[in-house]
């Protein structure tokens, strides 16, 4: 089955780090790089680790989405409740409190007063769990709730192979890598936590990155692992890992807001339906015009993004008129594969522009068949508009495709 999807443009993603924190008016935020929620933005009157110590690092208005110019020095700051002064410009989290954020006179124009509060929860509340972001989406976006996202085909997005059932470990392939994302609940509820007080340490073949520092980047290896927070008392978050031939089915999942595709995604499950993680896709992509495509499978590559694929389209010359394009991704692993056509529009682009184009060195010649390249960070802001998808049995490998774009 076919559906057809066009869209016109490009999307240019971007989101506040998960280590901001914006004032219950909207008009103030602060950057805190040790305070997190897990994936996302701490949102004021939200609840935080009883203990948890809050260090401002720079203040900015909500407007400044940028951070332009730091407001640290024309803010009258005032705490109140439980929220209890610490060393420095910090405030430990000793029960419920609020800090207050007064503008002074030296602040620029249009700068507004804002509060902040925090709710303190007991340790023994909570539990340490895995984030799928995906699937959280897909739940949203199933229950019918207020967001402009749905999937790629225009179908529920399928839960199930994104994120493990109840109380169970994530699968991970032996001899892969996959990025998972630990958070803080209280119940359905995320938590905010120091990750300066209380790290995550990672008991098998696993690692740290990003700022972030809640991403635990699980190496190839043959054994299982976990995830615990230090210094707190909950369980571990723990994983399995499983071989290659486990895998049943492969599908090439995306989501799209307001008609523009922003993900592309090789979900992988096994017999029961059960994701697996970090499985190696073999990639490619056939297209008429010069597209490339970008895959960071490797964690010591920047950009590195397990299981997700974009198109590098920067090779593509500007034209004067608008101009439909096609590409077609397909995704195997053994003998299970998926294939999905890709289609977006090219805008038009002024003489000026057309005359003075050069293409980028990086660029292959003549066809731009291609699988993997070590492309620019900037070309994965380039993902194209999903087409259409046509699927194939998972018993069976799919033959050459025939010829014919979130973070």
């Amino acid at each position: 089955m076919i559906r057809t999807l066009w869209a016109l443009g490009l999307p240019l993603l971007g989101a506040c780090p998960s280590w901001s924190v914006t004032g219950a008016r909207g008009e103030l935020r602060f950057l805190d790089p040790d305070f997190h929620a897990g994936p996302w933005p701490f949102h004021t009157g939200g609840a935080a680790l009883r203990g948890t110590e809050i260090c401002p690092a720079g203040w900015f208005a909500t407007a400044d989405d940028q951070g332009e110019t730091e407001l640290s020095a024309c803010l009258n700051l005032t705490a109140a409740g439980g929220l209890l002064p610490s060393a420095g410009a910090c405030w430990i989290l000793g029960g419920d409190g609020a800090l207050a954020a007064a503008v002074g006179p030296s602040c620029p124009a249009g700068v507004a007063d804002d509060r902040f509060t925090f709710e303190a929860v007991e340790a023994s509340a909570l539990s340490l769990r895995w984030y799928f972001e995906y699937a959280d989406i897909a739940e949203q976006v199933n229950r019918g709730d207020d967001l402009s996202i749905t999937s790629l085909d225009g179908e529920p997005l399928p839960v199930s192979s994104l994120r493990p059932p109840a109380g169970a470990s994530p699968l991970l392939v032996e001899g892969g890598w996959a990025e998972l994302a630990i958070a803080l609940y209280d119940g359905e509820a995320p938590v905010a936590w120091s990750t300066a007080q209380h790290p995550l340490s990672v008991e098998g073949a696993a690692d740290l990155r990003g700022p972030d520092q809640h991403v635990v980047t699980v190496k190839a290896g043959a054994s299982a692992g976990a995830v615990a927070l230090e210094g707190v008392a909950l369980a571990p978050a723990r994983w399995e890992q499983v071989p290659a031939d486990r895998a049943a089915a492969v599908r090439i999942l995306g989501l799209r807001s307001e008609g523009v595709p922003f993900a592309v995604h090789g979900a992988v499950t096994d017999q029961d339906g059960a994701p697996i993680f970090g499985a190696l896709l073999e990639w490619s992509v056939r297209s008429e015009a010069p597209v490339s495509l970008i895959q960071r499978e490797d964690p010591s590559q920047e950009g590195f993004q397990p299981g997700k694929v974009s198109l590098d389209l920067s090779c593509i010359a500007p034209v004067l008129e608008a101009t439909p394009r096609e590409a077609v991704f397909l995704a195997r692993l053994g003998q299970r594969s998926d294939q999905v056509t890709v289609g977006w529009i090219q805008p038009a682009s002024t003489p000026e522009e057309v005359a003075r184009w050069v293409s980028p060195e990086h660029c292959p010649q003549g066809c731009g068949c291609s699988s993997a390249g070590p492309w620019p960070p900037a070309a994965l802001l380039l993902l194209p508009l999903l087409l259409a998808r046509r699927r194939t049995p998972p018993t069976r490998a799919v033959s050459s495709p025939p010829a014919r774009s979130s973070p």
